[in-house]
């Protein structure tokens, strides 16, 4: 039940309900939840978006997280603030306009993440729901490109030569993307040939 839920949750999240929508495309942030004993409640009807919505009306101080939307607390460690600024400059320089933060997370081996807002993301999907095309542009999507600290390549990118680092924060980004859902044919051919120059 959700008092149980709720009860459970109090030390790691208060007040906070993880839940997907979809368990087979949001299957790696699942994993990444659940690997802290974050519990994901299972919402994949129509009709979930708006009990939610209810319940948090309702219940003010209760907060509904689709799994891709936000980084729990749990996952994340100390970042060197230096470290942080150096790597999300080096991605922005590369990947222009997009919303980027640098986070340390320890038990991650994927190098980044994408979120998508909470708010713009549901208020689409309703319009999408009831057929209601114009709302959509009021609401663009949010994504952010959450850069793990703990990883490696991720570390080493800013020492980079610009060629090189240009094709691996390229690279880092599409994995991101193919992690949350497939890629558009031309942004999947970018990403093969990028594949094959990294290789050589």
């Amino acid at each position: 039940t959700m008092e149980q839920y709720l009860e459970a949750a109090k030390a790691d999240h208060e007040n906070q309900v993880y839940y997907t929508s979809d368990e087979r495309q949001q299957a790696a942030y699942i994993e990444r939840l659940q690997r802290k004993g974050i519990e994901v409640m299972v919402l994949n009807t129509g009709i979930d978006i708006h009990f939610i919505t209810f319940l948090e009306m309702k219940q003010t101080a209760l907060k509904f997280i689709r799994v891709d939307a936000e980084l729990s607390s749990a996952l994340k460690g100390e970042a060197d603030e230096e470290q942080a600024k150096r790597v999300q400059e080096a991605f922005q320089q590369e990947l222009g306009e997009m919303t980027i933060k640098a986070e340390a997370l320890p038990d991650e081996p994927a190098a980044a993440i994408i979120l998508l807002g909470e708010r713009n993301r549901r208020m689409q999907e309703m319009s999408a729901m009831y057929g209601d095309q114009s709302f959509l542009g009021m609401f663009p999507e949010e994504k952010t490109l959450v850069v793990n600290l703990s990883n490696p390549l991720v570390q080493a990118l800013p020492e980079m030569a610009e060629q090189r680092r240009s094709l691996v924060a390229k690279q880092i980004y599409d994995l991101a993307r193919l992690a949350h859902g497939p890629l558009e044919p031309a942004d999947m051919a970018a990403f093969l040939a990028r594949t094959q120059q990294l290789m050589e």
